[in-house]
């Protein structure tokens, strides 16, 4: 089948759960119904992509409609494998009940990494990158608060060179239009987080 090409360089996700709820020969109630929302909530989520930017969502509605992963965007590799991270060489972060890292964990350490190479990550240095409050980053790394964004964790990736599989997102086909190794030198002029912008990651 043929998708448009959404912004974040995947197939339009709305017409993913489309496709694959009518070839589970669904109508919309029907998946409205194993969702717990209403069948126009359904119609909105495949026209508009309304509410399609949560990481439970899609893992829901892959499961469900037997979508391949990395159509919604998310890592195939690693969901069955128990700490995987720590055999990939990756720090001996706290697992969180998906199966991955603990996100806040996750962000927490490549900020710090970043610190040390520049002094002004700190919280509220990601919070500018981000364009949210110092607080509000502390919360994000302490509570995992606003995590089950996409869009959150790609701008994660983004600005702080984390490996998309960390943060359950697709790898295999995600190409940055930065290279990550790029995000990690020391050039203080090019990655002060006020001259980083996110807005090609914002979800209308």
């Amino acid at each position: 089948n043929s998708f448009a090409v959404s912004e974040e360089g995947y197939p339009d996700i709305g017409q993913v759960c489309r496709l694959y709820r009518e070839l589970k020969g669904l109508k919309p109630i029907n998946l409205a119904h194993e969702l717990g929302m209403t069948d126009v909530a359904v119609r909105g989520m495949e026209s508009k992509r309304t509410g399609l930017d949560s990481m439970a969502l899609r893992r829901r509605l892959a499961s469900l409609l037997a979508i391949p992963p990395a159509l919604m965007g998310l890592d195939a590799l690693h969901s069955d494998v128990s700490a995987w991270w720590i055999k990939e060489g990756f720090p001996p972060f706290i697992a969180g009940p998906d199966g991955y890292p603990n996100p806040g964990q996750v962000v927490k350490y490549y900020r710090e990494q970043k610190k040390q190479q520049n002094s002004s990550w700190t919280q509220a240095g990601l919070g500018i990158a981000l364009n949210i409050s110092d607080v509000a980053v502390r919360c994000m790394e302490n509570s995992n608060e606003s995590l089950d964004s996409i869009s959150r964790r790609r701008a994660l990736v983004f600005i702080l060179g984390i490996s998309p599989t960390l943060l359950g997102l697709d790898s295999q086909h995600y190409i940055p239009e930065i290279k990550i190794d790029q995000l990690t030198q020391k050039s203080a002029a090019l990655w002060h987080p006020q001259k980083v912008s996110i807005s090609r990651f914002s979800t209308s």
